[in-house]
């Protein structure tokens, strides 16, 4: 049984998608991720991503773009249309599982392009955060794929399905998760290992511990209960509002009164009750506003 707060629920680290999730406005993401923009152009802002195994569905369709709502956050953007696969009979009826590696891929069987690399597979790089199918191959169309994990440059190996040991508590997950992204650079609407923006960090190290947030950081600032300063602990949630007292910044505390957050780049500083200082220079970046914990007691 799921344990649930105001927007945030503590469960598995997988799901089933069964036949009735069948729905021809269903699609998934079938890439590294792709970008969510603000209108049917590339060149409109990016509001956010999708990582692999995310699925959206579709609200509208203007020549070869969508407007989706995705389903893990209710976040709506546009994308085009050729980024996403129809969520059909292939990809359903099976587990899919949260990636918790930081050197994994969607290997596609290339007979038809030998040689791409040596083993003769296309390799799509997964962040972690994303989702696969939990068997060990799937076909899609008329391909065959199958997850693993990178043992050399040119070498895969069926991975383990949770790399994170499976004793850490929730708060350990959800910590050991975000440093997974450590020294990853700052990206607007960015939720991968290739760019990332702070509460796109939050979302994601959330997801790899089986809680679930939504996307922007005011709106995580309503989640879980208020903790005071003294209170705080490791794997409790920061956040930092602007001088008109907005929320704009979220990071996640950690042990020793450190804090792991995105600004230009993930990274570690110190958290004091003013706020963020810098490890490099001293000064205070960011103001505290609020501390939360995400632990739901039964």
């Amino acid at each position: 049984m799921l344990k649930a707060t105001k927007y945030c629920w503590i469960g598995k680290l997988d799901y089933i998608c069964n036949m009735n999730s069948l729905n021809p406005s269903i699609y998934v993401c079938l890439q590294s991720w792709v970008p969510l923009r603000s209108s049917s152009s590339s060149a409109s802002e990016m509001v956010s991503s999708l990582l692999f195994g995310e699925r959206c569905e579709e609200l509208q369709s203007e020549g070869d773009w969508l407007k989706v709502r995705c389903l893990h956050d209710w976040y709506i953007g546009w994308i085009p249309k050729n980024y996403l696969y129809p969520l059909t009979a292939d990809l359903v009826n099976h587990r899919w599982s949260v990636v918790q590696d930081a050197d994994s891929a969607w290997l596609a069987d290339n007979n038809q392009f030998p040689g791409l690399i040596s083993q003769g597979n296309t390799a799509i790089a997964l962040s972690p955060g994303s989702w696969v199918p939990s068997v060990e191959e799937i076909f899609v169309g008329n391909q065959m794929f199958r997850y693993a994990r990178r043992s050399t440059q040119d070498s895969w190996l069926q991975p383990s399905r949770a790399s994170l040991s499976t004793h850490l508590s929730t708060e350990q997950r959800f910590v050991e998760s975000a440093r997974l992204f450590l020294h990853t650079p700052y990206l607007w609407g960015g939720r991968s290992i290739w760019g990332i923006d702070c509460s796109g960090l939050v979302q994601v190290a959330a997801a790899m511990s089986g809680i679930k947030l939504p996307r922007d950081a005011y709106q995580q600032a309503e989640v879980g209960a208020k903790k005071m300063w003294n209170q705080s602990a490791a794997g409790d949630l920061a956040f930092f509002a602007n001088t008109e007292g907005r929320v704009t910044h979220v990071g996640i505390v950690l042990e020793n009164a450190y804090i792991i957050h995105a600004h230009g780049r993930v990274r570690l500083d110190k958290l004091t009750p003013s706020g963020i200082e810098s490890v490099e220079n001293g000064q205070i970046t960011h103001s505290l506003f609020d501390i939360r914990s995400l632990t739901v007691h039964s």
